[in-house]
């Protein structure tokens, strides 16, 4: 909320909080990680809802990107965990690029039915998604919305509406994704087994 409100990346601290988790922390980059992993009030919270779901199957944190990647080709952007490399979530991303490019064509952009965003891996680096997928296994992955979609100059209704449709789309096909990768894999189940694990 500090940040939000002060339009800081950091908290009141100065510290960032996407790197102040234990899996990849360092304390010599280029941003204030803080003085230890959970050395801030926020993370040990977050860290906390984490813990509460230990069975979660999909962890989605959604970021902006204000004035980057102006191109239409790179409205919108994914993050995955490079040791976690999951063909669901970057079958479901490349789906909502696509969608996204054929939206910002109906919108009247001129995109030569490009892909409306790309994908990224990372090594682990103290984020809270480098605590779920690697302690927890969950499919872990940011989505970062448009701030400025090409040719405009920041938020507007059409970025809000991108952004929007995007975060919904990723979340429905993660869910498609998964209801079917489970229904094969779980086939041979009985009823019993099949209730006991859910």
């Amino acid at each position: 909320p500090w940040g939000y409100i002060n339009q800081s990346y950091n908290n009141s601290r100065d510290v960032d909080l996407n790197k102040n988790f234990e899996y990849g922390y360092r304390n010599n980059g280029s941003s204030n990680t803080g003085t230890a992993p959970y050395s801030e009030a926020e993370t040990v919270l977050m860290k906390g809802v984490f813990d509460a779901y230990p069975n979660a199957v999909f962890h989605l944190e959604c970021h902006g990107k204000y004035g980057v990647d102006t191109a239409f080709n790179k409205t919108i952007w994914f993050s995955l965990m490079q040791t976690l490399a999951s063909e669901l979530i970057e079958t479901g991303a490349n789906t909502v690029c696509n969608a996204i490019g054929r939206r910002l064509e109906d919108m009247g952009y001129t995109t030569n039915k490009s892909t409306g965003g790309y994908i990224t891996y990372y090594g682990l680096n103290g984020r809270p998604k480098d605590y779920t997928g690697t302690k927890y296994g969950m499919l872990s992955c940011t989505f970062e919305g448009t701030g400025c979609i090409y040719g405009e100059t920041g938020y507007s209704v059409n970025t809000q509406k991108i952004n929007t449709e995007a975060l919904e789309n990723i979340v429905l096909t993660m869910m498609m994704s998964l209801s079917e990768w489970s229904s094969k894999n779980y086939v041979t189940e009985s009823d019993e087994q099949r209730a006991n694990r859910v």
